[in-house]
């Protein structure tokens, strides 16, 4: 009686879309930060899907969709949204982060781009034509120390000193946003400096989890960027008419709902800028 009751259970998990594979592919900028809280409660609802987990940037990802490869996409602006389902989610602003020296006569929590032309700058690949275009629009040449293909090695690369990192503020791990970051939940300020300790993610006074790249033990600041036009949205992303399976359809209807929730740790009080 009980193995029957198993198999009709199962039978039914998969009629209404609660087991089977659901293909997503995820930017990098969220990958290691919002998503896995999102999945991972997630699948608490819905223990007998099993997943399919894509990392790549988001042309790539919109390329994997169209072709089918994937049932969804988890995206960041800006991206050409022809041909494509979109639900926006979050939008927030581009950061500055890196190790103290750099921020000597920036105190305030907002950093110009005319402040930030004279910092050696490391650059998100995708973001560089747009601000180098910003820095055009300003009359000033940003000196770029280095451009690469991920939020992790611009954050990690800010982390070791090589300069200032531009990256969307849900890329920094949990509880190290700036204030005045737009549309972010409550307990998610930073205002000042942060200890990283390691072999934590941005451990330490931020008293965040454990296990990330970030090694040395440095002081890390963030302050955003005060430009209205860098900022930036995260997407889910189908394409219109697709058939979803059950299993997709949840989870996007679960993200849409769930995705404004507080995911970020409040900072321990006595931080200041």
């Amino acid at each position: 009686m009980g193995l029957c009751d198993t198999t009709a259970a199962e039978i039914n998990d998969f009629a209404t879309g609660a087991a089977g594979t659901l293909r997503i592919g995820v930017v990098s900028s969220v990958q290691e930060t919002m998503f896995p809280k999102w999945l991972c409660r997630f699948a608490l609802d819905y223990p007998r899907i099993q997943y399919e987990v894509y990392s790549a940037n988001t042309y790539q990802l919109i390329e994997q969709l169209h072709v089918g490869a994937l049932d969804l996409a988890i995206i960041r602006t800006p991206f050409f949204a022809q041909g494509l389902e979109i639900d926006y989610i979050k939008k927030e602003a581009l950061v500055a982060v890196g190790i103290a020296d750099f921020f000597e006569d920036i105190p305030g929590e907002t950093i110009t781009l005319k402040q930030l032309s004279r910092k050696p700058l490391i650059l998100y690949r995708r973001w560089e034509g747009i601000l180098r275009a910003r820095f055009e629009s300003i009359a000033c040449s940003p000196l770029v120390r280095c451009c690469n293909d991920t939020a992790q090695t611009t954050l990690l690369l800010a982390q070791n000193g090589l300069g200032v990192g531009l990256l969307p503020a849900s890329a920094l791990p949990s509880g190290s946003a700036p204030t005045g970051t737009a549309d972010l939940p409550s307990g998610s300020a930073l205002t000042g400096t942060a200890n990283l300790l390691s072999g934590s993610a941005l451990a330490g006074t931020m008293n965040l989890s454990s296990g990330s790249a970030l090694t040395d033990a440095v002081n890390l600041q963030v302050r955003r960027c005060d430009d209205p036009s860098l900022s930036t949205e995260i997407a889910i992303a189908c394409r219109p008419g697709q058939h979803l399976t059950q299993a997709a359809q949840l989870f996007r209807k679960f993200i849409i709902t769930h995705s404004s929730l507080p995911t970020l740790q409040a900072l321990p009080p006595g931080l200041s800028s």
